[in-house]
């Protein structure tokens, strides 16, 4: 009888390997199917010629991330230290602040998937808000949380995934960087990245595209040298190619990825026109926003996103496919 026993609960145990097996490998196929029939739109953006800078409201607080909500609004994530998020009309620079999550819990990300907010605490656990997106339209969906923090992601509406810029720890020494994701039809995170990439190999793509790097980091041995850190603080999809947008701004820099982490583009931007770029977004017609942390005058620069019909060769002051 025991041996009978045994027996069964191995086989029920190999049945749900196998089952777990078979999801993940459909699960897979999936998001590969999605990402390699894509219909890519040829297009480039012109970095040295935004299409508006738009001065926010004196008394609003430092933000240090934006999303679309709509045609007309973007929402914005409050700084170190604050705890809302801003709901902001730049056509008539206005704002609205609400509070998603109580006190005691720290916002670190949101996204916004159709009119739900999805809310990231310091800890990684998470939560659904609704409008009017306070705290009593709140509630907590997560069950375990991964063993990284983020404090910036992004919405991937073709495969309903959100992606993470996880925190990168001892950035002078670890040159590895990955995107993380978090299923929403299961509602849990992934335990394998999306994918991962070498800050070296940023580097090195760079060089032979024959692009100058003009920032500088310091090595393990606290030495000062040209080249890039790429602490990310802001990941976007680019709804009309498909491409994973990376902004860090400790080098004031753009790194493009496809779906499977290669480099398809990297660009420096301008300190006049980017003081501090912390923010990234992408309106729904192509065209990429990103905003500037300032006490004094934070700002959000638009730069359009110029369609094709045929693809475009060169990297100098365009960027893009």
């Amino acid at each position: 009888m025991k041996r009978q026993l045994a027996f069964s609960l191995v086989l029920a145990t190999l049945s749900f390997i196998a089952t777990k097996a078979i999801e993940s490998y459909g699960i897979d196929q999936f998001y590969e199917y999605q990402a390699t029939h894509f219909q890519k739109e040829s297009g480039y953006f012109d970095l040295q010629h935004p299409l508006s800078i738009q001065y926010l409201p004196t008394g609003l607080v430092p933000f240090s991330e934006i999303t679309s909500l709509d045609s007309l609004h973007l929402m914005a994530m409050q700084g170190d230290g604050f705890n809302g998020l801003v709901r902001l009309n730049p056509d008539s620079n206005s704002f609205s602040i609400v509070s998603p999550l109580r006190s005691r819990h720290h916002l670190s990300a949101f996204v916004q998937v159709d009119t739900t907010l999805y809310l990231f605490d310091d800890h990684m656990d998470v939560y659904t808000s609704k409008f009017p997106y306070d705290s009593s339209s709140t509630r907590k969906i997560s069950q375990e949380r991964p063993n990284w923090t983020s404090s910036s992601a992004c919405f991937h509406q073709s495969t309903h995934r959100i992606y993470f810029n996880p925190e990168v720890e001892h950035p002078e020494t670890n040159r590895l960087r990955a995107v993380y994701t978090f299923n929403l039809n299961k509602n849990r995170f992934v335990s394998k990245p999306l994918f991962s990439y070498d800050v070296d190999a940023i580097e090195h793509f760079a060089s032979e595209n024959g692009i100058r790097i003009h920032a500088n980091r310091v090595t393990e041995l606290h030495d000062t040298i040209k080249g890039l850190t790429i602490i990310p603080s802001a990941i976007a999809v680019h709804p009309k190619t498909n491409e994973v947008y990376i902004l860090s701004a400790i080098d004031h820099s753009l790194v493009v990825f496809n779906q499977f982490g290669v480099i398809t583009n990297y660009s420096e931007l301008d300190s006049g026109l980017f003081p501090n770029p912390t923010g990234l977004t992408f309106a729904q017609n192509g065209d990429l926003l990103i905003s500037n942390e300032d006490f004094l005058k934070n700002s959000i620069v638009r730069i359009s996103w110029n369609k094709l019909w045929q693809s475009k060769g060169g990297k100098s002051l365009i960027f893009g496919r």
